[in-house]
């Protein structure tokens, strides 16, 4: 058996994805999710296995586990959109506000107002 890594967005676990986080720094070969998510991911499976073994609660890591598998795929299809509405500056706009929603950013630049065509 080769190594392995699991992707938290399409959930492969093969020597592919292990690849990419671990020698290539690139991201999930097959659904794009970003290599921080990847790297972010093999991070916190590391803790989780810790906790496992100092016998936490099973539900409570199951939970972290899936909120974080969810994030991860919020963030892959905001960096999707991203890159593929990334040249028309109106269309970005909302999206980058929402990623700095997402992210829990103050939005510095409109000072409190709504620029927003919206």
């Amino acid at each position: 058996m080769g190594n392995r890594a699991e992707c938290p967005v399409c959930k492969a676990y093969n020597s592919n994805v292990y690849r990419a986080l671990n020698y290539d720094c690139d991201p999930c070969p097959y659904c794009q999710a970003p290599y921080e998510i990847l790297k972010q991911w093999d991070n916190l499976k590391e803790e989780l296995e810790a906790l496992q073994e100092k016998r936490i609660d099973k539900d409570l890591i199951e939970q972290i586990k899936d909120v974080t598998q969810e994030n991860a795929i919020l963030k892959t299809k905001l960096s999707r959109l991203e890159k593929l509405l990334g040249y028309d500056d109106t269309i970005v706009q909302p999206i980058l506000k929402a990623i700095k929603i997402l992210n829990n950013q103050e939005d510095d630049d409109d000072n409190g107002a709504d620029n927003s065509p919206y």
